[in-house]
């Protein structure tokens, strides 16, 4: 691989001559620029990306804060961002944080020593991300842009899920079907995605009282328990993901329910195979989290080469609309639903193999 320095002594000019022509700089006439960058390319000469960054003081790589690796979710996006990285030859650091807000300030003091120019947030905590921790990052110039429903101090730019959209979708779809009783199961009843489904339920008239905090088989196993004696049930749930979703089904059916004719569940995100190795098959809203990671790396980068003081621009969010992914699961309402007992579930079974 050729250097600066070999390229000039070839070319019979400066190694400054060089790194201008090379910059395409307007300074150098057009005949010798032509000739030095067909001489480099010729002589494979390489660029030193760490003169580079010393000379501009940009390392041209950026920080991806990720709850998991291994989720179903995130996956796609880490693919998204990594493969908008590479055409933009930028490189990602990749750190984990397990869903501890501890471990995300430790990242971003990590990352602040090794000089990356930007981070996507996605941290996976509820603890919001300390306004300390964005500021200092701020004062070395590092862009941020928090994704999904990522919990921060201070506004930043965001890239996200349309979470009023989904809840729209997801209730239009099950109120077409004919149900007035629709769940939802989930985590914070105060997130995006909960609020968006409460405000579709009371936008059409509908109660909005079967709201659940469920994200464990036994904490669906104990939701179950609770609907027993309940009067009215939900003939529909719409659950924060396809796992959830994927649970619900299995308690369902432990109690002699039948998916979909007494009870319709839909799920988020199209977690691939798992919405389609379930019986019934989910129906889902896809949320397109390879598009949602090149959009947050897009935005970062824009806000880099625009050379804005971070902190210093109004921050913009980037809303993703869903997709309905219609499977299995979601049907008309059979009648008004009354959840069996796991005790009882073996007879309601059995009746529904005979009706």
């Amino acid at each position: 691989m050729s250097s600066v320095r070999k390229i000039a002594q070839l070319a019979g000019v400066s190694p400054s001559t060089v790194s201008r022509a090379l910059r395409n700089d307007q300074r150098i006439r057009e005949a010798t620029r032509r000739r030095i960058q067909e001489m480099a390319q010729l002589y494979h000469y390489r660029p030193n990306r760490l003169v580079q960054s010393l000379m501009s003081g940009k390392s041209s790589s950026i920080g991806f804060l990720v709850p998991s690796l291994a989720s179903t979710f995130f996956a796609p996006v880490t693919d998204g961002v990594l493969e908008s990285a590479f055409e933009e030859s930028f490189h990602v650091i990749l750190l984990k944080t397990r869903s501890i807000l501890q471990h995300t300030v430790k990242a971003l003091q990590t990352l602040i020593e090794l000089q990356v120019d930007g981070i996507i947030l996605a941290s996976g905590h509820g603890g919001a991300i300390p306004s300390v921790s964005i500021l200092e990052l701020w004062s070395h110039g590092i862009h941020l842009v928090a994704f999904g429903e990522t919990p921060v101090s201070l506004p930043l730019d965001r890239v996200t899920t349309d979470e009023k959209q989904l809840a729209e979708i997801g209730i239009n779809y099950l109120c077409e079907l004919g149900h007035r009783h629709i769940g939802y199961t989930g985590g914070d009843p105060a997130s995006p995605r909960a609020r968006g489904v409460q405000h579709a339920l009371r936008r059409r008239g509908l109660a909005t009282e079967f709201n659940y905090l469920c994200h464990t088989e036994e904490e669906i196993s104990q939701l179950f328990e609770r609907l027993q004696g309940s009067s009215t049930c939900p003939t529909a749930f719409i659950a924060y993901n396809d796992i959830i979703a994927a649970q619900l089904s299995r308690e369902a059916q432990h109690r002699g329910l039948r998916v979909p004719r007494d009870i319709s569940i839909l799920g988020c995100a199209n977690v691939q195979p798992l919405v389609e190795t379930v019986d019934p098959q989910i129906t889902t809203l896809e949320q397109h989290p390879a598009l949602l990671g090149r959009q947050a790396l897009e935005l970062l980068l824009r806000r880099i080469n625009a050379q804005e003081l971070p902190g210093a621009i109004s921050p913009q969010t980037i809303a993703i609309p869903p997709t309905l992914v219609p499977r299995a699961s979601c049907g008309p309402p059979r009648r008004a639903l009354r959840c069996p007992s796991r005790s009882n579930s073996r007879t309601a079974g059995s009746r529904a193999t005979t009706r």
